[in-house]
């Protein structure tokens, strides 16, 4: 699926849900990474299903005027 442009990386997704993205030690990094629960490969996956979902509705072939936005969508519905 063509989605590569508007996908969000996993720091995105993290700082909307920051409380997920503690270490080992409790600290709140801000993103994921191998040491958070979930980590940056679970984060990836979940950011893999948003995309889905979003290109299932909109299509995934989207003009590059609403990309940012789309990330925007893509990554609410990864943190959710």
């Amino acid at each position: 699926m063509p989605v590569s442009d508007w996908t969000p990386d996993v720091a995105r997704v993290g700082s909307i849900i920051r409380a997920r993205t503690k270490d080992v030690y409790g600290n709140e990094i801000g993103t994921f990474t191998p040491d958070t629960r979930p980590t940056d490969t679970e984060a990836n996956q979940q950011i893999a299903q948003a995309l889905q979902d979003v290109a299932a509705v909109v299509g995934a072939n989207l003009p590059s005027a609403v990309w940012p936005e789309a990330t925007s969508v893509a990554a609410v519905g990864a943190a959710c």
